[in-house]
């Protein structure tokens, strides 16, 4: 019996889990059952991941991440345009952020995933590191492909570079525009699910198949692409259909297959044998990429980016960390305001009519000589309001190459409404948690009652962060 873990596609308001079981029998092949599985967009509802005694992929020395690059002669490319070098661009960008991504924040979340090793000492994943890459040049056995083809292509990869298996090898297998993978079902990638993370027969066999997203049809990739939240980081999906991204730190095509390629190394690292009856870390049906699935936060950059690794940008998917009960990419700041006597407005029912008069309010984020580190969106101009002695707290990941928090500004800004918002702060608390969910520093501040009166004219309050924090 294998089990592939399937990426999903959004359909319209809710995200699609599908989970592919395909229980083998001699007498009439693999036969293929779908389990649907609804969850939230957003990872709004999400719960912990639980440990269900399988292996994760530990190792005393290293894990090794081996990229193959499928294209014969005369396959489509990798990317989308006129550029002459944009498979090779392509080809580099990807293994870059395999080579950059093994000591950074980011991965750290990973590191929370445990599995007992002996009465005294947990094992975690990793550590990990870049093993190498194949082009496989063998023609398509057929079309659409099919997932013996893909452990096929893996098993002259490793005739070619005597490559390792079992769970410190961990293989991605990267296909070019308009080459599908479909089982038995008839379920294929770009129409039924995005990516998937998957394993041999007998489970010694690690990996994960990645078709090339960006060069997926609009309509369809709409449902792999990656959805930017502007509030809180956790709490905010925006994108239903695809919209075309302003700007993202690489060649759009990998900075596109990146963050779907970080779903699956998460779930894939932590869940390699894919749930029940020999799998990790899993909840149900979902992983640790589910639950934020096309999730990148807030971007936190001018080029795009949402992380820094190894001094190179790059956009990846949040993944679902236990350590800090929501959607991360390594530290994290934590926001708690308490509004007083007058409140932050939401639109309002009007005659039986919703009008238009909510505020927004936003949190900056500060280095060293005022240095702009990330700014979010505590609370969107539509979302209700926060009430008159309400206590609203806000969560989002922090750019993980800016770990130093000076000082946290947080902004009135007018939007809609009938008269100028003011609102009223009581108090604020702000916290540092590192990767891990630990906490780094805090500050709070209570007023007495009152600790600030935001207005049009007076729109920002400035807040100093303990000498910890730097």
């Amino acid at each position: 019996m294998y089990r592939l873990n399937v990426s999903h596609l959004n359909y319209r308001s809710l995200a699609i889990r599908w989970q592919l079981w395909c229980l083998k029998r001699t007498t009439v092949g693999v036969i293929c059952v779908f389990l649907l599985h609804f969850a939230g967009p957003n990872g709004a509802g999400a719960q912990p991941i639980d440990y269900n005694d399988g292996p994760i992929m530990a190792s005393v020395s290293t894990v090794k991440v081996f990229l193959i690059f499928w294209q014969p002669s005369g396959a489509p490319s990798f990317h989308v345009g006129p550029d002459a070098n944009g498979d090779q661009k392509f080809k580099d960008t990807i293994q870059r952020f395999f080579q950059d991504i093994g000591g950074s924040d980011y991965f750290t979340l990973a590191r929370q995933y445990t599995q007992p090793c002996n009465k005294f000492t947990p094992c975690s994943p990793g550590p990990l590191s870049f093993g190498g890459s194949f082009d496989d040049v063998a023609p398509y056995p057929r079309s659409p492909l099919q997932n013996q083809d893909i452990e096929n292509s893996i098993t002259r990869a490793r005739d070619a570079n005597s490559w390792d298996v079992g769970l410190n090898a961990l293989y991605f297998v990267l296909l070019p525009a308009e080459v599908q993978v479909c089982q038995p079902s008839g379920a294929c990638t770009g129409s039924t699910f995005c990516a998937y993370h998957g394993h041999s027969d007998d489970g010694n066999v690690i990996y994960a198949v990645m078709p090339a997203i960006a060069a997926m049809n609009v309509d369809t990739r709409g449902g792999c692409h990656f959805s930017y939240s502007t509030a809180a980081g956790i709490n905010s999906f925006v994108q239903q259909i695809y919209i075309a991204p302003p700007q993202t730190p690489n060649q759009l095509e990998a900075d596109e297959e990146i963050v779907v390629a970080s779903h699956e190394l998460f779930e894939a690292l932590t869940d390699p044998l894919t749930g029940p009856p020999s799998g990790a870390w899993f909840t149900g049906y979902n992983e640790i990429g589910d639950e934020c699935n096309r999730m990148v936060g807030g971007i936190v950059s001018e080029d795009g980016g949402n992380v820094l690794l190894n001094g190179h940008s790059y956009l990846v998917q949040e993944v679902w960390s236990n350590a800090h009960n929501f959607c991360a990419l390594g530290p994290s700041v934590s926001i708690t305001i308490a509004t007083g006597d007058d409140n932050l407005r939401g639109d309002e029912l009007v005659l039986g009519q919703l009008v238009n008069n909510g505020s927004e309010a936003d949190v900056i984020l500060r280095g060293p000589n005022g240095v702009l580190l990330e700014e979010v969106v505590l609370k969107a101009e539509h979302d209700p309001e926060w009430a008159n002695g309400s206590i609203n707290r806000r969560v989002f990941s922090f750019p993980s190459d800016s770990a130093k928090l000076w000082e946290v500004d947080i902004r009135l800004v007018q939007h809609g409404g009938i008269s100028p918002d003011n609102w009223k702060i009581n108090g604020v608390d702000v916290e540092v948690l590192n990767a891990f969910g630990q906490q780094v520093c805090k500050e709070n501040i209570v007023g007495n009652p009152i600790l600030k009166e935001l207005t049009e004219s007076d729109a920002i309050y400035a807040i100093a962060t303990p000498t910890s924090c730097h």
